[in-house]
């Protein structure tokens, strides 16, 4: 609930700034202040909901798996983390979609669009406050088998280690120095195609300075990762799907695609060549990348460390949230500019010159390394007993009976 509520302060902010804009000039610095502090409280406000989704995950799929007979947790999270990315993108969709609506058919402004997110924020918010906390039904569901702090799960851990379990899992488990590339992928890839391809480069292409396409091919790039998502969930499933493809492949296809997109920017940076569809292209391999993202690496780290839940999914959002950082602080401010246009060195709309080169280098790197990287966690996890396929094939129940033997 506090992770959602201050992100629906951060949408909010965006309101706020579109009503300050263009009213006073002397109002400049509010409008910053605003956009500042939105931007700060969104980050934080992300971290929090990214780790209690990912714990919330975590706990519905050891539940489900406690309470069936023949399923293993593998196979759950398989599916669960493609129904979830399906839902999630389905909405992102929609939500991208009424943007370009609204602005096409309807002019209304940038300000009553901004209103109507900001609405659309709140309401699930307070909606939420309803929702079952699963760690604590979790805790009741074993209470009376086995105590929290014997099974070796964190679940009767301390608020202050919960605080640090990011860092403590990082220390004491390598796997997750080894799964660290492919986060930092994503952060790098989406600040780079947010600021570049969503910012530059679809102006330029389909000539539309008022960026009112964006929404409309972002919206694309949703579709394509809320379809893959539940394709992937069920071809990891081996219960499910005939054509059984583990979710290392799965994984390394999610690192391709984008390995794919910064070539192709490598090769073309500024746009100039670029036509509808090869710019569809991009988004279309943006949406593979991002439902590897949002769906199988959530699986993979509920699967690799089920009794260390907040340490995992805080591990995901601490180097994709540090990269993104990063790659928006490369990709837009003065830090890379250049004095003249060259082929990497691109004019922005403001007339500002960037150099691109630098972190088309830096995302084709970090995606070569994170391929075999992720294989090498894959390896040390089933060295420790981890099956094959990526599956945990004893399921709760039969691990709280082991403990009352």
């Amino acid at each position: 609930v506090l992770g959602m509520g201050m992100n629906a302060a951060y949408v909010t902010s965006f309101f706020l700034v579109t009503l300050i804009v263009g009213k006073n000039e002397e109002l400049v610095w509010l409008q910053n202040v605003v956009a500042i502090v939105g931007a700060l409280v969104g980050g934080v406000g992300s971290s929090i909901l990214w780790v209690s989704q990912g714990t919330y995950f975590s706990c519905a799929s050891q539940l489900f798996v406690s309470n069936k007979e023949r399923e293993v947790l593998k196979d759950v999270t398989s599916r669960f983390g493609g129904n979830f990315a399906f839902i999630f993108l389905s909405f992102e969709v929609i939500l991208r979609l009424l943007s370009t609506l609204l602005i096409e058919t309807v002019g209304l402004s940038w300000e009553i669009i901004f209103g109507v997110y900001s609405l659309l924020s709140i309401l699930p918010t307070i909606s939420m406050m309803r929702a079952m906390d699963m760690e604590i039904y979790q805790s009741l569901q074993n209470n009376n088998i086995l105590r929290p702090e014997d099974d070796g799960s964190d679940e009767g851990l301390s608020p202050l280690h919960k605080a640090t379990a990011a860092l403590d899992l990082l220390c004491s488990d390598p796997k997750t120095k080894y799964l660290s590339p492919v986060n930092i992928l994503f952060g790098l890839s989406t600040a780079f195609c947010s600021s570049v391809l969503n910012g530059e480069v679809i102006q330029k292409v389909l000539s539309d300075p008022n960026s009112t396409y964006v929404g409309l091919y972002t919206a694309v790039t949703s579709t394509v990762a809320a379809v893959a998502s539940l394709v992937f969930g069920r071809l990891e499933s081996t219960h499910i799907s005939c054509l059984h493809c583990g979710k290392e492949v799965i994984m390394s296809i999610g690192a391709s695609s984008y390995l794919v997109i910064a070539l192709i920017f490598f090769a073309f940076p500024d746009g100039s060549n670029w036509n509808r569809a090869s710019l569809l292209s991009v988004y279309i391999l943006l949406g593979v990348g991002r439902a590897t993202f949002e769906g199988t690496l959530r699986a993979i780290f509920a699967d690799f460390f089920p009794n260390e839940k907040e340490g995992a999914f805080a591990n995901i959002i601490l180097f994709s949230g540090t990269a993104s950082t990063l790659g928006y602080a490369l990709s837009v401010s003065g830090a890379l500019e250049c004095e003249e246009v060259s082929k990497h060195c691109i004019e922005y709309s403001d007339n500002s010159i960037h150099n691109v080169l630098v972190m088309e280098i830096v995302i084709v790197a970090v995606a070569i390394l994170s391929i075999p990287s992720f294989w090498r966690a894959v390896w040390m996890f089933r060295q420790e007993g981890g099956s094959d396929d990526l599956s945990i094939e004893i399921s709760l129940l039969d691990g709280l009976d082991g403990g009352l033997e």
